[in-house]
């Protein structure tokens, strides 16, 4: 079992993301167990209902392998384009370490400018 069972986990979530967002080519492991999927030109009242398509399909996935997983769903919404990917990847994952404990969760921050990232 070990690492191939944990494999198998990975490629079904991705696989799942994958169904869920609106365009595949946008989805990606960022590492161990965080996805990253942009959804540009996407408004946080436009990408509410998107992530709690994925929460609910994560939740399917959840129940039909019995894996005994949490997610946690962070969104951040520009209101200008971001300097560079650092940046985004950055502020996403900032919003994905505080997420962490709660259970299943999904949050969107709307961001106006950021500081550069070093």
């Amino acid at each position: 079992a070990g690492y191939s069972a944990g494999d198998q986990i990975l490629c079904t979530i991705a696989h799942t993301i994958q169904q869920h967002a609106p365009r595949a080519d946008l989805v990606g492991r960022n590492a161990g167990t965080s996805f990253l999927v942009l959804l540009p030109n996407t408004t946080s009242d436009a990408a509410s209902p998107l992530l709690e398509q994925l929460r609910n399909g994560l939740q399917d996935m959840r129940r039909k392998h019995s894996h005994p997983l949490t997610f946690h769903i962070s969104a951040i919404v520009y209101s200008k384009a971001p300097k560079n990917i650092a940046q985004l990847i950055g502020q996403a994952e900032s919003r994905m370490t505080r997420a962490k404990g709660e259970k299943d969760s999904i949050q969107i921050a709307k961001v106006d400018e950021l500081p550069l990232l070093n």
